[in-house]
């Protein structure tokens, strides 16, 4: 049975999240390999002591010994003992061993030296990584908030003239320009929510909400007709008073948001489950709809991101509700991911942290 195509919209990128935790990660790694230096040049210097105190004043030394300075240093055996019965040492052995200590622990220096570069060649690649990133993100919010601020002006003359219009026109031609400044008016909402996303701080507010089936209800009632809310089918476990960590228009524009894209997308009945648990409350939206290509559905959600299918196409939409969603519900903590089904079942699935 193939997979389910999943499209998590607020995943948080690994370079801002997890900064953090690799500057502390590599600074603990350093301070080991401090330590670890240290302690060896300390058992070095033990050994290396043990041996000196072996060779001086001795001429002569013990086959154990001479074994015991062959597996800790071959130079020093092989330069300065004499193998026989019984093994006799040079003159100058002591020094040499001095030196030889001396040159093993500058290598064990230069060892940890060169891993901790290596650590920092690794870290300052990624703070790289990271600052290129940071300025891609500001110069795509530079240039929504400019594209937000000229699109204002046209829009609202188009609106004026098209309501002059109405009231002469008939038919179709009614039909067409009512629809028109419907969604006019949506956009200019969707271009207002833009705006305040990029240019304010998040501040966090919160929405008590008693009857989830209710609020759901509502919600949905002030922005569809009758023959839409006929294809929702809601279920909501009502579990009591729940605080939601996202202010009440935030939630009502992501759930209005993410049911328009359903009915617009499917003709089936849309299912709406609201659920409670572990301190989140998440809202599941289901709907069955024409299957999108693995590679196409995990774009959905990019800002102006849409499906080149003609269904899709000649669907009223610029692209921008999803990625709207997303980037309200990563500000408030939460999750939003969609998930397509082999059958076409697509499934956006919102998560909310509650108090």
């Amino acid at each position: 049975m193939p997979r389910p195509v999943k499209n998590t919209l607020t995943r948080v990128s690994f370079f801002s999240g997890w900064t953090l935790v690799m500057a502390l990660s590599l600074l603990s790694v350093i301070g080991l390999l401090v330590w670890w230096q240290r302690l060896l040049s300390h058992n070095l210097e033990v050994q290396y002591s043990y041996i000196q105190s072996q060779l001086r004043g001795n001429s002569v030394v013990s086959e154990e010994f001479y074994d015991l300075v062959l597996a800790q240093d071959e130079k020093i055996a092989r330069r300065f003992f004499i193998p026989g019965k019984p093994i006799r040492v040079k003159p100058g052995a002591v020094a040499y061993t001095a030196e030889r200590l001396q040159n093993r622990q500058r290598m064990v220096m230069y060892e940890q030296f060169f891993f901790i570069l290596l650590l920092l060649s690794g870290q300052l690649f990624f703070l790289y990584i990271f600052a290129r990133e940071r300025v891609r993100r500001k110069q795509i919010e530079e240039t929504i908030l400019l594209a937000t601020h000229e699109l204002r002006q046209p829009l609202q003359s188009l609106s004026l003239a098209l309501e002059t219009l109405r009231p002469r026109a008939k038919g179709r031609t009614q039909t067409a320009i009512t629809n028109g400044l419907t969604e006019i008016s949506k956009l200019g909402q969707h271009i207002r929510f833009l705006a305040e996303a990029f240019s304010q701080p998040a501040a966090i507010k919160h929405t008590q909400i008693t009857d989830a089936g209710s609020f759901v209800s509502q919600a949905l009632s002030a922005d569809f007709d009758a023959q839409q809310l006929a294809r929702v089918q809601i279920d909501a476990a009502n579990r009591g008073r729940v605080t939601v960590k996202m202010s009440e228009p935030l939630i009502r524009f992501v759930l209005r948001n993410l049911v328009e894209n359903a009915l617009k997308y499917s003709t089936r009945q849309v299912n709406v489950t609201v659920k409670h648990e572990a301190k989140r409350l998440s809202i599941e939206v289901c709907s069955a709809g024409e299957t999108m290509p693995a590679g196409e559905f995990r774009k959905i959600g990019s800002i102006f991101q849409r499906s080149s299918s003609a269904s899709v196409q000649n669907t009223p939409g610029f692209g921008l509700g999803l990625y709207l969603c997303g980037r309200i519900v990563r500000r408030a903590s939460g999750k939003l991911q969609l998930s397509q089904a082999a059958n076409g079942l697509v499934t956006a699935h919102v998560e909310l942290k509650t108090l």
